[in-house]
């Protein structure tokens, strides 16, 4: 069962990302403050001494509905995010209280809570929330895809509408759809400016990377001239941390872009675009505090690790493990790990460390301790003793009379039998023996 702890441990991105997203629009907003506010004053200051005072007039009501205009679209953004923030509020505590939430990420009436449980005497508050966490983790994983459409289904089907980030993935997709098919950079070097603060705080190298590029290309088509001024315009500021990269790009003025003298080939090498592609997303989920990994790659392998044993690739690709497999799976209490879905998904992931051995019995699922003690037959089946008899009942129960009194079991003096539920072969009770595990 988990805890509240377990609980913010898994859904630590989804309380973090609109939290992110606030502080990110409040220093946007506070820069459009500062840098229109010094502008307008500036324009006061004029008004005593020019001639034509309808003018700046002019410009300072322009100016004004401008910043009223960016501010008005921040004051949209930071309301989507606070109506996000609640509803995964509420989704946490939901969660914590045992009431499941609706479509869109809002708490259940009580009326509609008990029109999903009426008939039902099972508790199912921790598997629907569960199967919503899971809901939630397949539309990431399809977004992180590129798979946005399909997602926006997923969600709206599985309504967790209010608990997907799609807005971030989407913005990444974009920017990095124009760095790697048009090879254009305004819009990742307009976001750059967004995020100017932040980056250099995180000491990324992701702006450097963009304006190296834009040089790359003026030498890439000739433009001498123009490359130069680049340089001076926008690596200078770079020049003290990355003076001899610098060195090295101003050096390609000297070779044509078909060169294959190394490092300027590899500079002029379309590869670059995919390096600047993946970077971007690197840095993009690292300001967000988006998880760089998908959510449910990381359960998935974490719960592959956690039941993955020797057995289960013991003899792999003979006929005999081949065989063993078909037999296991086909059982009701089949091994997840050794069925053929997950099985080759397991294969290069390290077991988990397990400092106390758990036998499970075949029969049923459950542990072979107390009560139901393993014990092994001389086919060398090993069932726990509970479910042994249990099964043994079921099987007599469906054995007609004639082939009950064949077997002896009718006869007082005959010695007890036992039946394999796996090969069906007869054995005397006294010929099993109990398992003992050191």
């Amino acid at each position: 069962m988990t805890t509240v702890q377990d609980n913010l441990l898994l859904e630590a991105p989804l309380l973090r990302l609109p939290h992110e997203l606030l502080r990110s629009s409040l220093k946007s907003q506070q820069k459009h403050v500062e840098r229109d506010s010094a502008g307008l004053l500036a324009l006061a200051d004029r008004l005593s001494t020019t001639a034509d005072p309808m003018e700046l007039i002019a410009g300072v009501r322009a100016r004004t509905a401008a910043l009223r205009g960016k501010l008005s679209a921040a004051i949209d953004e930071e309301r989507a995010c606070l109506q996000a923030c609640r509803a995964r509020l509420d989704h946490m505590v939901a969660v914590e209280s045992g009431m499941p939430t609706a479509a869109g990420g809002g708490v259940l009436t009580p009326d509609t809570y008990s029109d999903m449980r009426e008939g039902d005497p099972c508790d199912h508050t921790s598997s629907h929330s569960a199967k919503q966490r899971l809901d939630r983790l397949i539309c990431d994983y399809l977004l992180r895809q590129g798979l946005h459409e399909t997602a926006d289904a997923y969600a709206e089907k599985a309504g967790v509408s209010g608990l997907v980030d799609r807005y971030v993935f989407q913005q990444s997709a974009s920017i990095c759809a124009a760095l790697r098919n048009r090879h254009r950079l305004t819009e990742a070097v307009a976001w750059c400016g967004e995020h100017k603060s932040t980056l250099r705080k995180q000491r990324s190298t992701l702006e450097f990377e963009l304006r190296k590029q834009g040089l790359i290309e003026l030498m890439r088509q000739g433009k001498a001239e123009e490359a130069i001024a680049y340089c001076h315009r926008h690596l200078a500021p770079f020049q003290q941390e990355y003076a001899g990269q610098i060195q090295q790009i101003c050096a390609l003025l000297c070779f044509p872009p078909t060169t294959t003298v190394q490092p300027y080939a590899t500079l002029f090498s379309d590869r670059r675009w995919q390096d600047l592609c993946d970077l971007f997303t690197q840095t993009h989920r690292a300001i967000y505090s988006v998880p760089a990994v998908s959510p449910l790659e990381v359960g998935l392998a974490a719960g592959l690790a956690a039941l993955k044993s020797p057995s289960c690739f013991a003899g792999t690709g003979t006929d005999e493990a081949e065989e063993s497999r078909k037999s296991i799976t086909s059982s009701s209490s089949a091994c997840p790990i050794c069925s053929p879905e997950l099985n080759s998904l397991a294969q290069h992931i390290p077991a988990a460390h397990s400092a106390r051995t758990h036998l499970v019995d075949a029969l049923d699922g459950q542990l072979m301790e107390g009560d139901n003690s393993p014990v092994v037959l001389p086919t060398g089946q090993m069932y726990g003793c509970r479910s042994l008899e249990l099964s043994n009942a079921d099987i007599l129960a469906a054995t007609p009379l004639t082939a009950q009194s064949h077997r002896g079991t009718t006869s007082t003096n005959a010695e007890p039998t036992t039946t394999d539920p796996r090969t069906g072969e007869v054995f005397q009770t006294s010929a099993l023996r109990k398992a003992y595990v050191l």
